[in-house]
């Protein structure tokens, strides 16, 4: 994994790479995270498997240099919090 990453970073000249996987598939999670990705996010209860409800988990990898910008703030206050309205609909 980590030689297609140097491709894809160098030959193709990505700048991000993101994967997707359930949290119940731990060999996935412990394979991205020696290859070097970092998980950016999860999907509450968006993965069913038999009677079972899992997150979907994102991880991505940056080419070097791409993910902090020198420009960019890292101590920026969250954004106002949307409430939601309304049932929420069954899975």
């Amino acid at each position: 994994m980590r030689l297609l990453l140097g491709h894809l970073f160098g030959a193709c000249r990505l700048r991000r790479v993101e994967l997707e996987t359930w949290s119940g598939n731990e060999r996935a999670v412990r394979a991205f995270c020696k290859a070097g990705f970092v998980e950016e996010g999860r999907r509450r209860a968006a993965v069913r498997v038999g009677e079972e409800w899992y997150d979907g988990v994102l991880f991505r990898a940056a080419a070097r240099g791409v993910d902090r910008p020198a420009n960019r703030r890292t101590t920026e206050a969250p954004g106002p919090r949307r409430r939601l309205t309304g049932p929420i609909p069954s899975p």
